[in-house]
């Protein structure tokens, strides 16, 4: 399968240099098959590298820099420990055009569960339509958000089936719908009626909102926000400089200005709801009522909260906090790391929550990764994120990612032991010593009594 990186790995960094050493010697012009040999037929030790890229020789110049232990495009390098994964879904503001349809086409197990999704909604255009050839839908709030619900569960299946296994879900907005019907908290027919709801209900409200994303600090948008909170909030923290202000056009762009004169960035969303701010209030009675309608269960997967309420998830009127209230996800990540999270993995369309989970948590020992990004392949995106994932210890089975497609045999090179030599070594020659002088027969018995 085109887009799986080369995987290799050795016991310690000397043999794994030498692995590289042996595969540059070996025929790899078949790039696919060459993958899969390496994923499926060799054992994964500690040390561990993932070569991406397109095509042979960007590999093999890859492989070059392993084996003489330097750097290149699309190789990384990483000793695998015991890992603790976090899936972020990001919420509306990312979704793009034919966004997953490399997915789509490629895996039978995304594609089922997209049309399984789908067929949930009631619109006026189907989903599926809507997403892959219908661009002018696809930013409507109803279609938007059913989208990126159908995207973000089909990831989830897919990477299930590779035996993909998080241990924490943080969902943005509405991706914490995502993130509480995957994890088992709401059936899908039920998620999926109170996604429509939510689409529904927002995208009824009047116009005339608007919303700015400021690089600036809590603290420091709270205090030009002073007198203006029946009129304007703020919908999102996102990291320790990044906040999102939401509410009436008019006070919105004036408290954006007021905060770019103070030098901080700003920019104007293209969004057609002013969400979590004031202005959703109006939808607040009849989402909480579509919320009283689902059958909440019991999560198998922890979903990390990003509201600060006093209600519990499995509550009607947390998910109406939820729609109204800003969205903690610097809170919420911080949350994660402090419950053991160490790797990130987003789902969705773009690579939006990955570097704003990275600003929240420098040092991670993982950089946040996401499975898509905008204007690159699927296939090798989502490949490519499992494998530099794969070279921390994230668990992942490579057969399954393979599985369906027919294997070419390719011959690869034996584990390139590192040879140390056991014999001992022969001493040095010393001086023999004199030989003693003869003694008498009695002198000799003497020693012996």
């Amino acid at each position: 399968m085109d887009g799986v990186p080369w995987l290799l790995s050795a016991r310690s960094e000397q043999a794994l240099r030498g692995q590289a050493r042996r595969l540059l010697e070996s025929d790899t012009s078949d790039v696919p098959a060459v993958a899969r040999a390496l994923s499926t037929t060799r054992s994964a030790h500690r040390h561990r590298a993932a070569i991406g890229g397109a095509g042979a020789q960007h590999r093999r110049t890859a492989l070059a820099a392993l084996a003489s232990g330097g750097a290149a495009d699309g190789l990384h390098v990483a000793r695998a420990t015991g890992q603790r994964l976090a899936l972020l879904f990001t919420g509306q503001g990312s979704q793009l055009p034919a966004m997953g349809r490399g997915l789509y086409e490629t895996f039978p197990v995304y594609a089922q569960a997209f049309d399984e999704v789908s067929a949930q909604f009631r619109l006026g255009t189907p989903l599926r339509e809507a997403v892959f050839e219908r661009e002018d839908l696809l930013d409507r709030t109803d279609y938007t958000q059913a989208a990126l619900f159908a995207l973000q569960v089909a990831q989830f299946r897919l990477l299930s089936s590779w035996g993909v296994t998080p241990d924490l879900l943080i969902g943005h907005s509405v991706g914490e719908l995502s993130a509480a019907c995957v994890s088992g908290l709401m059936p899908l027919a039920d998620a999926a009626a109170l996604v429509a709801a939510r689409g529904r209900v927002l995208g009824r409200l009047p116009a005339g909102g608007a919303m700015v994303a400021v690089r600036a600090t809590e603290e420091e948008a709270l205090a030009v926000l002073e007198g203006r909170a029946d009129r304007v909030g703020i919908a999102a923290v996102n990291g320790p400089r990044s906040v999102v202000l939401s509410g009436d056009e008019e006070e919105v762009l004036s408290a954006a200005r007021e905060l770019a004169e103070r030098g901080h960035r700003t920019r104007r969303l293209r969004v057609d709801v002013a969400f979590h701010s004031p202005r959703v209030e109006p939808a607040l009675a009849e989402f909480r009522s579509a919320a009283a309608e689902v059958r909440f269960g019991r999560p198998a997967v922890p979903v990390v909260s990003t509201v600060r309420t006093a209600h519990a998830m499995d509550t009607p009127d947390y998910w109406a906090d939820q729609l109204r209230g800003c969205v903690r996800f610097l809170d919420a990540v911080r949350e994660a790391r402090g419950s053991g999270a160490t790797a990130f993995l987003e789902l969705g369309p773009d690579t939006v929550l990955a570097p704003a989970a990275e600003s929240c948590l420098p040092g991670l020992p993982v950089r946040p990764v996401s499975l898509l990004r905008r204007d690159h392949d699927d296939v090798r995106t989502a490949a490519e994120a499992l494998g530099r994932l794969h070279t921390h210890g994230v668990e992942v089975d490579w057969k399954a990612v393979h599985e369906g497609r027919p294997a070419t045999p390719v011959r690869l090179p034996k584990y390139a032991f590192q040879g140390r030599r056991y014999w001992p070594e022969q001493p040095a020659e010393t001086q023999a010593a004199p030989a003693p002088a003869p003694v008498s027969g009695a002198a000799a018995l003497e020693g012996v009594l």
